[in-house]
This record gives C-alpha cells, sequence and structure tokens, in this order.
C-alpha cells in the first residue's frame, strides 16, 4: 500500500521538476520550429511536407499537455505541499 509524501521539500523539488519540464519541451518545440522555418525556403519534397504536417500534429499535441502539467503543479501540488508543511510544522 503507497504513502502519502508529507515532505514539502520533495514536493516542491517534484514541482520545480515539473516545470523545468514544460520549458523544456517549450524551448525545444521553438528550436525545432526555427530550424524547420530554416530548410523551409529550400526543401520542398513531398517529404518534408509530411514530416512538418507530422511535427505540427505532435506540436498540437503536448501543447495542452503542457498546460495540464502547469495547472496540475500550481494547483493540486500546491495545495499538498501547503497541507504537508502544516502537518509538518503542528499547525
Amino acid at each position: 500500500m503507497g504513502s502519502m509524501i508529507t515532505d514539502p521539500v520533495a514536493i516542491q523539488k517534484f514541482r520545480d521538476q515539473l516545470l523545468d519540464l514544460v520549458d523544456a519541451l517549450q524551448s525545444q518545440a521553438k528550436r525545432t520550429d526555427a530550424a524547420i522555418e530554416e530548410v523551409a525556403n529550400t526543401w520542398k519534397d513531398e517529404e518534408f511536407k509530411r514530416y512538418r504536417r507530422e511535427f505540427d500534429k505532435d506540436r498540437e499535441l503536448f501543447e495542452p499537455l503542457c498546460k495540464n502539467i502547469e495547472a496540475f503543479e500550481s494547483e493540486p501540488l500546491y495545495q499538498l505541499q501547503k497541507k504537508a508543511e502544516i502537518y509538518i510544522n503542528g499547525i
């Protein structure tokens, strides 16, 4: 049976890691967008067009994922961290 994490520092670390993940995903997507734009003028074959469509589809999927991760970090995890702090401090 699982146990509840009551270490506010561990929860904060996890929250920070989630935000780092979102930042990394968004940064990499921007770099990939820039790279695609850079080659778009010279690489106009069907394979490139297919790759670009696939990338656009994937990007559409992870944008909501990033928003969900941010919402999870800022709402339930934040509340859990505050409750853990109250529990640990006996307030």
